[in-house]
Formats: C-alpha cells, sequence, structure tokens
C-alpha cells in the first residue's frame, strides 16, 4: 500500500468520523433545545395557574369585605331575637315559679313562642 492509498483510506474514515460527530452534536443540541421548551412551556403553565389561583383569592376577599357586613347584620338579628326571647322567658318564668318536680306549664310555652315569633322566617 503505497502512502498515498493510505492517506486517502485515512481520510475517508475520518470523513465517516467526522460526519457522524457533526450528526451527534446536531443530535444533543436539539435534544436540549427541546428540553428548554418543555421546561419553558412547564414554567408558563404554572404561572398560569398562579395567576389564576391568585385572582380567585382576590375575588373571594372581595366578596368577604361585601359579606362581612350582611354576616354582622344577620348576628346583631340573632342576638336580638335572643335577648327578647330571654326577656320574655324570664317575665313568664318569674310570674309562674315552678316546683322542682314539675315541668314547665303552657303559660312558659306560650311566652316561649311569642318571644320566638314566627318560625317560617328560619331558612
Amino acid at each position: 500500500m503505497t502512502k498515498v492509498s493510505r492517506v486517502t483510506a485515512w481520510l475517508s474514515a475520518w470523513k465517516w468520523v467526522l460526519l457522524l460527530v457533526l450528526l451527534l452534536a446536531m443530535s444533543v443540541w436539539l435534544n436540549v433545545r427541546q428540553y428548554g421548551d418543555k421546561r419553558e412551556a412547564a414554567a408558563q403553565a404554572r404561572a398560569q395557574a398562579y395567576a389564576d389561583a391568585l385572582a380567585k383569592a382576590a375575588g373571594i376577599a372581595k366578596d368577604a369585605q361585601k359579606d362581612s357586613g350582611q354576616l354582622l347584620e344577620r348576628l346583631d338579628a340573632i342576638a336580638q331575637r335572643g335577648e327578647r326571647t330571654r326577656v320574655v322567658y324570664q317575665k313568664a318564668a318569674a310570674a309562674q315559679p315552678l316546683a322542682a318536680n314539675c315541668a314547665p306549664g303552657q303559660a312558659r310555652v306560650d311566652a316561649i313562642n311569642a318571644g320566638l315569633g314566627p318560625q317560617s322566617e328560619n331558612p
């Protein structure tokens, strides 16, 4: 084998090695790019989920501010009704004391019912 044919064979072999190295480099570059795109898409999805959760939390907070006044009004009405019932019951109990072995009489039951008012307003 002559020196020229050896150099030609050597160059021919290295040509394929160089081609395979270039293909490997391109494959690695594409894999890294796909991995980066995937991570970016996942980060965008997380950011969107956080933004949606924040918007929902803001809506809940806004509704809570609006509803808290209504809830306090209802609580005040319940407290007033309880106080009215207690006063009526105390008056009825003072007017007709019970013996230790007696149950409440009709006057006390009527007083409780008068203090509670109509029951149809309860939800």
